[in-house]
C-alpha cells in the first residue's frame, strides 16, 4: 500500500491541533468533524487528514513539516 501524503491545507488543519504525536493529532480531530458538517469543503479535508492519519506511522508523522504551519503571532505584528 501506497503511503499517504498530505497536501499544504491537510498539513495546516493538522497544525491547528495539538501535534506532539500521530495519535494525539487524531484524537484532536476527531470532535472537528461534527462542527464541519455544515461545509461539505471543510469536513471532507478533515476526513481526509484523520483518513490518512491512520494510514501513516508514527515516524512518519513526526517527519512531517509541521513547524511551517503553525500560527506565529509574531509574523502578524
Amino acid at each position: 500500500m501506497k503511503k499517504p501524503t498530505f497536501d499544504e491545507n491537510e498539513l495546516r488543519i493538522i497544525a491547528m491541533y495539538d501535534t506532539r504525536n500521530r495519535k494525539t493529532a487524531i484524537r484532536d480531530l476527531r470532535p472537528v468533524n461534527k462542527y464541519t458538517k455544515g461545509d461539505e469543503e471543510i469536513n471532507a479535508l478533515v476526513e481526509s487528514c484523520l483518513y490518512k492519519l491512520w494510514r501513516i506511522s508514527d515516524e512518519d508523522f513526526t517527519a512531517l513539516n509541521l513547524s511551517a504551519y503553525l500560527y506565529d503571532e509574531e509574523a502578524e505584528e
